[in-house]
């Protein structure tokens, strides 16, 4: 197995994010989000949406590449959770990687660049929100030593609703 490369994203990845985002979320929702909005979903217009947040500088963006493909990447940025804004807090808005390369090392790679990247900010914890009924995230989350904090919420801003737990990791002595 080849070890994942992992770098910071640059607005040149856009198109990658877009067709990444969208090929992990037709695999990884299939079951959770309708159907039709899953295959709607359009590449193109994430990248675009990656593009703008990359050319912003909005957050610490990473890829994790195989063979100089990129095949994953998250996000990180302070939270933006009412109880945690301004408290030092990190949180994840993004962390796929392409179906194909799952189990290949490169989520926990990514884990790691963004725990260090945290650290790096003055962070002292990272959040993150998940599917409640997603057990392979909140596996792979646990794995990582986050932990459901017991903060809950129902959002329903793609048209169906979402219901997701937080996750929260500690930042001090991690290494």
């Amino acid at each position: 197995m080849t070890t994942p490369e992992v770098r910071s994203a640059t607005v040149a990845d856009a198109e990658a994010l877009g067709r990444v985002h969208v090929r992990t979320w037709q695999v990884a929702y299939r079951g959770h989000f309708p159907g039709e909005y899953l295959d709607a979903l359009n590449a193109a217009a994430r990248a675009s949406h990656w593009k703008g947040v990359l050319a912003a500088g909005e957050m610490a963006v990473f890829v994790s590449e195989q063979d100089g493909s990129v095949v994953g990447f998250c996000g990180v940025r302070p939270s933006t959770d009412p109880d945690l804004a301004d408290a030092g807090v990190g949180e994840y808005t993004a962390l796929y990687v392409d179906a194909a390369h799952w189990r290949g090392g490169h989520g926990t790679a990514l884990v790691r660049a963004a725990r260090e990247a945290a650290q790096r900010a003055g962070w002292k914890q990272l959040v993150l929100w998940v599917l409640v009924s997603n057990s392979v995230a909140r596996t792979f989350y646990e794995r990582h030593g986050y932990v459901a904090d017991g903060s809950e919420r129902t959002t329903d801003q793609r048209g169906f609703p979402m219901h997701q737990m937080r996750y929260r990791l500690d930042l001090a002595g991690q290494g």
